[in-house]
């Protein structure tokens, strides 16, 4: 389904069913989500790719921005960053 590329963060976070292995990803993307903090999720997950709202997540997609993401795609609602190492 990802044709090989690491997981990504994805706003609609039910993709994951709420679980990732034994941890409750919904509790902890809830968190990042809410204190803007992305990229420390991100590092934690090893995840390459974020697909975020615009308005809604301004603040974790500056912070992705910050930690060496770039936007690879957007339209007038989502942006897609990249980690610049991958």
């Amino acid at each position: 389904e990802l044709n090989g590329f690491k997981p990504y963060l994805d706003t609609r976070i039910e993709v994951f069913n709420g679980q990732n292995g034994q941890k409750n990803v919904l509790a902890e993307a809830g968190k990042a989500l809410s204190s803007g903090n992305l990229s420390a999720i991100c590092d934690d997950y090893g995840m390459d790719y974020a697909v975020l709202n615009y308005g809604i997540n301004d603040v974790g997609i500056q912070d992705l921005k910050e930690s060496g993401f770039k936007p690879v795609y957007s339209d007038n609602l989502t942006v897609c960053l990249k980690r610049s190492t991958v």
